[in-house]
């Protein structure tokens, strides 16, 4: 979820919406497209976008879905 965490990065969501898909074909990684756009409204004033899941695994999770030890 992309939720702006201050009034100064509204612009920044709605102007990511606007370009990153444009730009996508042209840049070196996958660029997720929004599945979700969220208005704002009453119970969240800012705009939220939710974008598609990139594939892969999280960096620091382990074979096997366990987390590292502690400190590793």
């Amino acid at each position: 979820m992309r939720l702006p965490s201050a009034e100064g990065y509204v612009a920044a969501v709605e102007k990511e919406n606007r370009w990153l898909p444009e730009l996508a074909g042209h840049l070196p990684l996958p660029v997720p497209a929004p599945v979700a756009v969220g208005r704002p409204g009453r119970r969240v004033p800012v705009p939220v976008v939710g974008p598609a899941v990139a594939g892969g695994r999280h960096p620091r999770r382990r074979r096997g879905g366990r987390p590292p030890p502690a400190g590793a």
